[in-house]
């Protein structure tokens, strides 16, 4: 019984770290993207993790300039509002 528990404790702690490092990376990638600083290398590197162009990495191609495109409009729209200062 108690090496069970400190196994399952072991596994949870494991998927915790895991998961905080999963959305760490993604949270960097995001701004990465956003700011434009080689986001077409994450974009050929996602592409290639879903099988390249014959296969699902068309649709993380298109997520990719989408992405992009609609977060450099948001910052745009960021910044008019803040340089029009009353």
């Amino acid at each position: 019984m108690g090496f069970r528990h400190i196994y399952l404790s072991v596994c949870i702690l494991y998927k915790v770290i895991v998961l905080r490092y999963i959305v760490i990376t993604s949270l960097m990638l995001a701004v990465q993207i956003l700011t434009g600083e080689d986001w077409n290398v994450v974009m050929y590197d996602g592409i290639e993790a879903y099988g390249g162009v014959r296969s699902f990495g068309v649709v993380v191609c298109v997520y990719f300039v989408v992405l992009f495109i609609c977060g450099n409009c948001i910052l745009r729209s960021t910044e008019q509002f803040s340089l029009h200062k009353p």
